[in-house]
């Protein structure tokens, strides 16, 4: 049978969470940035409900060797949605990515990894873009493509903890790629991979905790509300937050601030939270990009639970205070 050649997608994601357990204000050297980090895994676990014409859902678990500063072996899950597909001329659908958010962690002798990425807005269509493919081609042979592909456009948010202390990295993935490509009827794929790379935005990583203060609240896109504050000084750590997502039902309360780290108009805090009143830990992400804040600042809240969202708020404002 002749083979037919489609295009593939690959996925900009940049998430790089590092575990933190205190301050590294002291430390007279900080471990390297994730700038240069690979994760590659040739055999992903990846799961989809594709719908050509509406929105489409990839799923996705993955393991395997980790390169680059931070040598060793890595773990990711998340997920992409797809909004609707076309068909070019060879039948091949082809769609924007609409979502990608993943947890990974990193194990290696430089320092332990935990960190988050998620899909961030399209600002330039030149140097960024974000495709996907899911369900089976129309014509030629019937293959069943499943791929996200993300170039500049996934920004990551990591802690690490390291020998020297425990760090805060951030910054985005140049190249994120989730691909599955079967031949329809057969077990097995003919071809699949997931990759993605990263490049921080810091000259160095940051100790934590530091000094400051977040407050504020609003709505993101989702029909999601929340409120938040937090707060680190010389007496030290305090923070809760109150989130409401009407569209799936969920309601999280921050209990506490156990760390929280503040560069500029960027602060991220983490303690322990209830989703739906089950216990969980969070890590909340927000930026003061202007006054007034809608349709400039930014919010992000994850859990371990599974659970998150993220967005440019469309009402209300955050401010970061010295």
């Amino acid at each position: 049978m002749k083979r037919r050649s489609f295009p593939l997608l690959v996925l900009a994601a940049g998430v790089a969470v590092l575990a933190l357990t205190g301050s590294a204000a002291f430390a007279d050297v900080s471990p390297p940035t994730l700038s240069g980090e690979e994760l590659f895994d040739p055999a992903p676990a990846i799961t989809a409900t594709c719908n050509a014409s509406g929105t489409s859902t990839i799923s996705f678990s993955s393991s395997g060797l980790a390169s680059g500063p931070y040598t060793g072996t890595f773990t990711e899950v998340g997920t992409a949605t797809i909004g609707p597909q076309s068909f070019d001329a060879n039948g091949t659908p082809l769609g924007s990515v609409l979502t990608f958010d993943a947890v990974f962690t990193i194990d290696s002798p430089t320092g332990d990894v935990i960190g988050t990425k998620t899909l961030g807005p399209i600002t330039n269509p030149g140097t960024q873009f974000a495709n996907g493919q899911c369900g089976n081609s129309q014509g030629g042979d019937p293959v069943e493509l499943i791929s996200a592909i993300i170039g500049s456009a996934v920004r990551y948010e990591a802690e690490i903890s390291a020998p020297e202390g425990e760090f805060a990295d951030r910054g985005g993935s140049p190249l994120v790629s989730l691909q599955r490509l079967t031949n329809v009827g057969q077990p097995t794929p003919f071809f699949q991979v997931f990759f993605e790379n990263f490049a921080s935005e810091l000259g160095a990583t940051q100790p934590l905790n530091t000094p400051g203060q977040a407050t504020g609240g609003g709505q993101i896109p989702g029909d999601v509300t929340f409120g938040l504050t937090a707060k680190s000084d010389q007496k030290g750590i305090k923070g809760t937050c109150t989130l409401i997502d009407r569209a799936t039902h969920t309601a999280v309360r921050c209990l506490d601030a156990s760390i929280y780290a503040q560069t500029g108009t960027h602060a991220v805090f983490r303690g322990n939270a209830l989703v739906n009143g089950v216990a969980t830990t969070y890590r909340i992400s927000v930026d003061d990009n202007g006054e007034p804040g809608e349709g400039l600042d930014t919010f992000s809240l994850s859990t371990d639970l599974g659970y998150g969202v993220s967005g440019v708020l469309s009402e209300g404002n955050i401010q970061i205070h010295a």
